[in-house]
């Protein structure tokens, strides 16, 4: 009788490990599927900061070409150049729109 206690007391300590390990291998392959959504998630993050980075370069170029031209445009008038007339509106726009970043500022 005492083989058969311990014949069942194994039994049930077998059971117990196989059910744990069940149970471990079931988080693993839910922790395994977090990690490939992170690394998913990481590779599109990736991908959104290459493209900011890339559109920042593009657009400091641009602002760089305007502002280069806007010197030049400036060197040319001091040169002795014509300045091109402007009506009152075209003037007022143009006056507009440089002092639109110097309200925003002062808000």
């Amino acid at each position: 009788m005492a083989q058969g206690n311990e014949l069942e007391r194994l039994e049930g300590f077998v059971a117990k490990l196989l059910a744990e390990f069940n149970g471990l291998r079931g988080e693993k392959e839910e922790l395994l599927e977090d990690l490939r959504e992170r690394d998913e998630r990481i590779s599109a993050l990736e991908g959104e900061l290459a493209s900011a980075k890339s559109e920042r370069n593009d657009v400091g170029s641009r602002v760089k070409g305007l502002i280069q031209q806007i010197e030049d445009w400036e060197s040319s008038l001091e040169d002795g150049e014509e300045k091109p007339s402007q009506t009152l509106s075209e003037s007022r726009m143009q006056r507009n729109l440089f002092s639109v970043g110097q309200q925003d500022d002062a808000e």
